[in-house]
């Protein structure tokens, strides 16, 4: 059976007045007016492989497969924390994959399963190699095809640009599961009805404030399941009270925020733009928990910009992974791969601003425009930490933390936490990358000419140099006679 878990939180005090109406067949959430402190919904659907529209076999070479989207519209999030790299990251675990054959074999139905969610084409060699798994990242987030389900398509919010979705076919019986974050609007309602073919556990929480910290987060609230096999007995006289759980748990979130925002922009700097970054350092995070912590830069950069593990790398910091494109002289179209993926650490915590060279790649020459215009994820900062009780971030229901994906997270170990810094809304990477003007024809026309008076030149000055220390070789014989 497919099972459908959505979890509500209510940014304010209180639950009061937020369920106008709960029957055994439908819950009725009642927004509130505030645009500044918008309800967040998490929706987290789990398909067996009979709810999947496909076969078994169609899909025998993926052992995993990951879809991480985020549009950067859900901001400070405490509670779910979808913290990763903005746009769309793919990842994919191939298995039983021996030969070249089943190579093919497995790119095929790769491309199958991403042009069905996604509608994208992804060719074998755009493809980058990372710690555990092939990677695929594009700046742009977006959004799910939801033809590709069967029952589950009404229960999925379509609009939805930052999801997390997991495509599992360890053990030949493949499953998803999606969850997607999506402001509820203001001052509308949103209700959840039964559906016989989906098992749904729908959840309404607030933070209780008076005993919350960042490190240990109180959620109190209730709980409703629309289950015909769990259903409670209709009954005269029930009360809406008698299908409600009250509920109250503790979280000790992975992702934490701290009161800070980095801006992020372009320095113009010719062909060797800088990426620059300010922010307000923290030299002590205050919590009960933390060991120890160090600074962290994570970026994805485009296959425009190149990374020089010799002269790029910011001061104070040393390179701690670099995936992806390494060549530093092929112009951006004879580069195949997306990019590459770069973490950096750095030693001074107390570090207040960031300032990476990048260096750009030679474009494809264009008839009207004298510059190309790229676009780039921006980096993400952060206070990698270790803490005690590390077992408890993953007793959390709303921990992401997998094998697979996760941009940054897996280069750690799983007894860290993040503190982010929140970009302001100035941030950007968007550099102009100047480029040549004209038709290709024309370009390799002139570029060939200019070659070959070039090359004239040099045996034109050549056959001078022959022919002078011939006739001076000749005046001199003559002399000695």
């Amino acid at each position: 059976m497919i099972k459908q878990r959505t979890t509500i939180f209510n940014p304010k005090d209180t639950n009061d007045d937020v369920v106008s109406k709960i029957t055994r067949e439908k819950i009725v959430i009642q927004t509130d007016n505030d645009e500044n402190e918008p309800f967040i919904l998490e929706n987290k659907i789990t398909l067996p492989s009979s709810a999947i529209a496909t076969t078994v076999n169609q899909f025998n070479l993926i052992k995993q497969l990951r879809i991480q989207s985020n549009d950067d519209s859900i901001k400070n999030d405490t509670v779910f924390t979808y913290k990763f790299s903005n746009g769309v990251n793919v990842y994919v675990i191939p298995k039983n994959v021996e030969t070249k054959k089943d190579q093919e074999q497995f790119f095929e139905q790769v491309n199958v399963l991403l042009n069905s969610l996604l509608g994208i084409d992804v060719k074998t060699d755009n493809w980058i190699k990372t710690i555990n798994s092939l990677y695929y990242h594009d700046d742009i987030s977006k959004r799910l095809d939801l033809t590709w389900f069967q029952d589950a398509s009404d229960e999925i919010q379509d609009s939805s640009e930052t999801y997390d979705l997991v495509f599992n076919n360890e053990d030949g019986n493949p499953t998803i599961v999606l969850k997607q974050l999506t402001y509820l609007p203001p001052s509308e309602e949103f209700s959840i009805s039964l559906n016989e073919k989906v098992r749904k556990e729908v959840g309404l929480f607030i933070i209780d404030k008076h005993i919350s910290t960042s490190d240990d987060i109180v959620l109190s609230g209730l709980r409703v399941i629309f289950d015909k096999e769990e259903q409670v007995p209709a009954e005269e006289g029930s009360k809406e009270e008698d299908y409600i759980f009250k509920t109250l748990f503790h979280i000790k979130p992975r992702h934490r925020f701290i009161d800070s925002t980095s801006t992020s922009s372009i320095v113009k700097n010719g062909l060797h733009p800088i990426l620059k970054s300010n922010f307000q350092s923290f030299t002590d995070i205050q919590e009960v928990d933390i060991l120890e912590c160090s600074l962290y830069y994570y970026i994805n950069l485009n296959k425009s910009l190149i990374f020089d593990k010799y002269q790029s790398i910011p001061s104070g910091s040393s390179l701690v992974v670099h995936n992806g494109v390494s060549n530093l002289e092929l112009p951006e179209y004879k580069i195949t791969e997306w990019g590459s993926e770069i973490l950096f650490e750095f030693n001074n915590i107390s570090q207040d601003d960031i300032e990476f060279t990048l260096h750009s790649r030679y474009q494809s020459p264009n008839e009207i425009q004298n510059a190309t215009v790229v676009n780039n994820s921006l980096p993400e900062i952060f206070y990698g930490c270790n803490v005690k009780d590390d077992f408890l971030l993953d007793k959390s229901p709303f921990d992401s933390r997998l094998e697979i994906g996760g941009n940054y997270e897996r280069y750690f170990t799983d007894n860290t936490v993040f503190y982010h810094l929140t970009h302001t809304p100035q941030s950007s990477v968007t550099i102009d990358v100047p480029n040549a003007t004209g038709s290709i024809e024309t370009i390799s026309t002139v570029t060939l000419v200019s070659v070959l008076f070039g090359v004239a030149i040099i045996i034109y000055t050549l056959l001078g140099a022959f022919f002078n220390g011939h006739r001076n070789s000749v005046t001199f014989e003559k002399k000695n006679e």
